[in-house]
């Protein structure tokens, strides 16, 4: 049992440091801490807070998927190291929970993409704002 604890602690400490040297991206330049560009606090307006909640769910979205990945594999090396009908049951139905996560997430993801192609929002972009005409917006 020592052993696959071993196995298992190894796997997640190079699991989390892979995804934090994937995760340790340049910043986006036009967002430095808690003040955008303009020198105002993220989240101080209606827009502002829909770009916050955006880059949240940006950032969540490849760590989510990562963790089921990560996941995958922990039941993948438990299950291959494990003896017993038992421990194969347990860390075989593990994995299927992992996929099925896994599957969950990805059809979400997709459904999200194709729903925003249907009306117009590419990836990265947003709703066009209503704007009366020949007024300047601020």
């Amino acid at each position: 049992m020592k052993k696959t604890t071993k196995i298992i602690g190894t796997t997640i400490s190079i699991a989390l440091g892979s995804i934090a040297t994937v995760l340790a991206q340049v910043p986006n330049p036009q967002v430095t801490g808690s003040v955008n560009t303009t020198g105002n606090a993220l989240g101080s307006s209606v827009f502002g807070l829909l770009n916050l909640a955006q880059e949240v769910v940006n950032a969540a979205v490849p760590l989510l998927i990562g963790v089921g990945v990560v996941a995958l594999f922990i039941g993948v090396v438990a299950f291959i190291f494990n003896k017993g009908a038992e421990e194969h049951a347990k860390w075989g139905k593990f994995m299927g929970m992992a996929i099925l996560g896994l599957f969950v997430m990805v059809s979400i993801w997709g459904i999200v993409n194709f729903l925003g192609s249907v009306v117009g929002v590419g990836q990265g972009g947003g709703v066009p704002v209503p704007q009366v005409p020949g007024a300047a917006r601020r």
